[in-house]
């Protein structure tokens, strides 16, 4: 049987630096997300040092297309509300003063109405109930207090042809 090497004890920069930059050919990371892949992976504290300051000099990591692209997924995708993105980014390894910025001016008005016309494709707001549940819903996602209520007023003021 012939000699296998365990991925665990490794600490080749030049193994290192192919790990991270099969990680960025799927999408932008953060360096917290690299490092902790690399961690996972087994390499050595300063093998992984040695690795994110190559790959940031040389433009590889970058925090801020890493935060524009985690911001978008946030709002366009998941329908996020400036909460749920902000958690969202800080999972991501983007700072909490990054994310912050990021969201000054966010209106999370668009995406609590596309989510609400999305629920009410299969369910209504007739009930304390359901109004309820729809409020659970929006806050989970991280829509504040003060969209949740517009959104319901636009509804009830435009019903179901919104």
């Amino acid at each position: 049987m012939g000699f296998q090497e365990d991925p665990k004890i490794f600490g080749d920069s030049s193994k290192a630096r192919a790990v991270a930059l099969k990680l960025l050919s799927y999408r932008a990371r953060t360096e917290d997300e690299i490092r902790e892949r690399l961690r996972a992976k087994g390499f050595s504290t300063e093998i992984i040092d040695s690795t994110i300051d190559d790959l940031k000099r040389s433009g590889l990591i970058d925090e801020r297309g890493a935060l524009e692209v985690f911001l978008r997924i946030g709002r366009d995708s998941k329908l996020l509300g400036a909460r749920g993105i902000k958690d969202f980014l800080l999972k991501k390894g983007i700072s909490k003063d990054a994310a912050l910025e990021a969201l000054s001016g966010f209106d999370e008005f668009d995406g609590a109405m596309r989510l609400l016309k999305r629920w009410l494709r299969t369910r209504s707001l007739n009930t304390p109930e359901e109004e309820k549940s729809f409020r659970g819903y929006l806050y989970r996602r991280g829509y504040s207090s003060d969209t949740i209520e517009k959104v319901l007023k636009r509804y009830k003021e435009e019903g179901d042809g919104i």
